[in-house]
């Protein structure tokens, strides 16, 4: 027996409860991260007047000097690991989430089939899809939909005059605006033909300015702890 087993063994109702809601805790806190537009700036010395003057903060990264595409106020669809990773991130999160639901399930003797109720949620069934994807680099495909992520779209269209520089390589950007407005963003999860989003999923997507579809926790809520 593994000592991570007996570790479990030894473990509370109570204690398990509490990792329980420790991991609560962490999934609000991503999702909440996810909801936040970008919406942090530093101005750029030295930019010419009629230009953009902004850079927006995507990162740790310093800003660089930009000499970029130039366009009008817009949405802009481009990738964004950092976006891809903190979504698959989440669904990593909410998916494993159901082995500690399992633990105390079965050492307070209740009944509730938690595999069951996972296999039978298309929702967190496409978890699981992305929970893979992040863990293993590949997806068992349990939803049966090859599910994946679109690119990013950010709505800059209160921005004013953009610049962007994106590098397709490395994956990484710039983005000057002229206005420090909050920055939303959607990313969606695309099944079949690139052109369909997981339609099932739409009453769940956020009706926030950032908008991620993805599946809920309310498949869980039989548990009194939550």
């Amino acid at each position: 027996m593994s000592q991570r087993n007996k570790r479990r063994k030894k473990l509370s109702p109570n204690q398990i409860a509490e990792e329980i809601c420790t991991e609560l805790r962490s999934i609000i806190r991503q999702q909440n991260s996810l909801r936040r537009p970008f919406e942090l700036f530093q101005p750029i010395e030295n930019r010419p007047e009629s230009g953009p003057k902004y850079c927006v903060v995507f990162d740790n990264h310093p800003p660089r000097e930009v000499s970029g595409l130039k366009f009008g106020s817009r949405h802009i669809t481009i990738p964004d690991e950092r976006v891809h990773d903190d979504v698959l991130r989440f669904a990593q999160s909410v998916w494993q989430l159901k082995d500690r639901l399992k633990q105390w399930a079965n050492i307070q003797k209740i009944e509730t089939d938690i595999e069951f109720i996972a296999n039978e949620s298309i929702h967190l069934r496409v978890c699981s899809d992305l929970a893979n994807k992040k863990k293993h680099g590949g997806s068992r495909n349990r939803s049966g939909l090859f599910p994946r992520l679109s690119l990013v779209t950010l709505d800059a269209s209160k921005s004013g005059a953009l610049e962007l520089l994106y590098g397709g390589l490395k994956k990484e950007k710039e983005l000057l605006v002229t206005k420090c407005v909050p920055i939303p963003y959607r990313v969606e999860i695309l099944i079949g033909d690139d052109r369909d989003t997981l339609r099932e999923a739409e009453p769940l997507i956020w009706n926030d300015r950032r908008q991620v579809i993805i599946f809920v926790l309310a498949e869980y809520s039989a548990f009194s702890f939550l």
